[in-house]
C-alpha cells in the first residue's frame, strides 16, 4: 500500500500464479527465441498483478499486469520473464482549467503506480534466478482494450499514442537503470514482431507503430543467483479468469461487466473480486483434493510394500529352519 495524498490509496494484490503451462516460443522475435532453440518445450506460469485505488471505501482496480515467467531455463540456464499485457484505468474525470485544456487529477497515478509495480517485481524476480525479460510495448486500436472493457468517455478522449508509450517506457526503464533495479535494455526493432491472432492487442501500421518497441531487459548478471523451488514465490492460484486477456474478456462479457463511469467500475471491480475470491477457494479445494488422494495412494502404496516385505522376512525365517 503507498500514500500519494489523503485521497489516494493503492493495494497490491495478486489474482492469479498458474503453472505448467507451454510457452509458443515461435511468437517470439528472433532475437529472443534463438535463446531457446535448444530447449524442446518452454515451461511457464502465468502470475496476474492487480493494483486497486480506494475510493469511497471500495477498491477499484486501475492496473493490471499479466506476466509470463518461464519455469524452464533457455540454452543458457538462465530464466526469463515476459510481461505481457499491462492495462491502466482512468477512475477519475479530468477538469477543466477554463481554457478548454484538461487538469489531471492528482488521483490518477495510474502510470506512476504501474512504473512502481514493475520495479519491485523485476527486484522481487532477481532473488530467485531470474536475470532476463522481455517485453512488448504496443497500445491497441483505438476503443479497443487490453483488459478493461468500455472505458470511461474522459479516458477515450485521451487516447494513448504509440510514442507516448514507448517514452513511458524508456522513461521507466531509465530510472530503473539509475536505482540500480536493472543492468541495462536493449529495444529490438518492431519488425522482428511476428503476426498474432490475438486481434484486440493488433495496431495499425502507422509511422509510430513502425518504431522499435521491443524491449530486451537485462534485469542482473547471469549466476549466482538462488532458483526458483516449486511454491516457493507464491502459492499457485489457477484462476482462469484472471489468467489470460481472452478469459478476462470472457468473463466481462458473461457477467455484461463494463468500466464506462465510476459507478460501472466500482460494480464491475466488486463482481470481478467476488469471481476471483471463489475461483482461489474452489482451486483451494481441489488442491487439498487432490492432495488428499495422492496422501492415500501413497499409503496403499506403502502398506502393500510394508506387506511384501514381512511375506519375504516370514519366507525367509522358514527357510532358515529348514
Amino acid at each position: 500500500m503507498r500514500r500519494f495524498d489523503e485521497n489516494a490509496m493503492f493495494t497490491v494484490s495478486q489474482q492469479c500464479y498458474k503453472e505448467n503451462m507451454y510457452m509458443n516460443i515461435d511468437q517470439l522475435p528472433a532475437k529472443i527465441k534463438e535463446n531457446f532453440t535448444t530447449v524442446k518445450k518452454v515451461k511457464y506460469a502465468v502470475r496476474t498483478i492487480s493494483v486497486s485505488q480506494k475510493i469511497e471505501d471500495v477498491d477499484c482496480c486501475i492496473v493490471q499486469w499479466i506476466i509470463h515467467e518461464t519455469t524452464s531455463a533457455d540454452k543458457n540456464g538462465r530464466k526469463w520473464t515476459f510481461p505481457q499485457y499491462l492495462d491502466s484505468l482512468r477512475v477519475f474525470e479530468e477538469s477543466d482549467d477554463g481554457n478548454g485544456k484538461p487538469v489531471k487529477d492528482p488521483r490518477n497515478k495510474g502510470g506512476v503506480v504501474a512504473a512502481i509495480i514493475l520495479e519491485k517485481y523485476f527486484n522481487f524476480m532477481k532473488s530467485f534466478g531470474y536475470t532476463r525479460g522481455f517485453l512488448l510495448a504496443q497500445v491497441p486500436k483505438p476503443g479497443t482494450e487490453y483488459l478493461f472493457f468500455m472505458r470511461p468517455s474522459w479516458q477515450e478522449k485521451v487516447q494513448l499514442t504509440q510514442e507516448n508509450l514507448l517514452g513511458w517506457y524508456n522513461k521507466t526503464f531509465g530510472e530503473m537503470k539509475k536505482n540500480g533495479s536493472i543492468i541495462g535494455y536493449e529495444v529490438l526493432p518492431s519488425n522482428n514482431v511476428p503476426s498474432t491472432n490475438d486481434s484486440p492487442t493488433s495496431v495499425d501500421q502507422t509511422r509510430a507503430d513502425k518504431e522499435p518497441n521491443n524491449y530486451l531487459i537485462q534485469i542482473t548478471e547471469d549466476g549466482g543467483n538462488r532458483q526458483m523451488n516449486g511454491t516457493d514465490i507464491f502459492s499457485p492460484m489457477s484462476v482462469e479468469i484472471a489468467s489470460s486477456q481472452d478469459a478476462f474478456y470472457d468473463n466481462l462479457f458473461d457477467h455484461s461487466l463494463e468500466f464506462s463511469s465510476l459507478r460501472w467500475i466500482r460494480y464491475s471491480i466488486a463482481v470481478l473480486t467476488l469471481n476471483v475470491k471463489n475461483a482461489v477457494a474452489d482451486d483451494k479445494k481441489k488442491r487439498e483434493a487432490s492432495i488428499l488422494k495422492k496422501m492415500k495412494e501413497n499409503a496403499k502404496k506403502a502398506a502393500k510394500k510394508s506387506k511384501r516385505s514381512k511375506v519375504q522376512e516370514s519366507q525367509g525365517a522358514e527357510n532358515q529352519l529348514e
